[in-house]
C-alpha cells in the first residue's frame, strides 16, 4: 500500500468520526512508560485510539498488540480498523461500527483518564 492510499484511507475515516461529531486530534504523539508513540487518531472525550491499517500491517502483528497493550495499560484503549472494513463498509455503516465501539468503552472513561496520569506523557 503506498502513502497516499493509507493517507486515503486515514481520510475516509477522519470523514466518518467527523460526520459522527467525534472529536479527534490526528497523528497525536505520546510517550507511555518512556516508550513514544504517534496515533494516528486520538479520540480525547472517549480517552481511546483509532489507528488505521493498511494491508502491509499483517506482518506487523506481534508488534501492534504489545503497541495495544502499553497504551490500554495507561487506559487507552485501541480500536484497529483494517482497510478491508474501511473499503468494504458504508459511509453509515462504518460509523455504526465504530459508534458501537464507543459505547461499549464509555462507560469506563472516568476511570481509565485515572489511571493515565501516572502513565503517560501528552506532547
Amino acid at each position: 500500500m503506498t502513502e497516499n492510499e493509507l493517507t486515503q484511507l486515514h481520510g475516509r475515516v477522519l470523514e466518518v468520526l467527523d460526520l459522527a461529531g467525534i472529536a479527534h486530534e490526528d497523528e497525536y504523539a505520546i510517550t507511555v512508560k518512556g516508550q513514544d508513540y504517534q496515533l494516528d487518531c486520538l479520540l480525547p472525550d472517549y480517552y481511546a485510539c483509532v489507528e488505521v491499517d493498511g494491508t502491509s500491517h499483517g506482518m506487523r502483528g506481534r508488534k501492534d498488540r504489545a503497541r495495544d497493550e502499553s497504551l490500554l495499560g495507561a487506559g487507552i484503549p485501541t480500536l484497529r480498523l483494517s482497510q478491508r472494513l474501511v473499503d468494504s463498509e458504508t459511509t453509515e455503516g462504518l460509523m455504526r461500527f465504530i459508534l458501537s465501539w464507543l459505547a461499549i468503552i464509555e462507560e469506563n472513561t472516568a476511570e481509565r483518564r485515572k489511571r493515565s496520569t501516572k502513565d503517560a506523557l501528552w506532547d
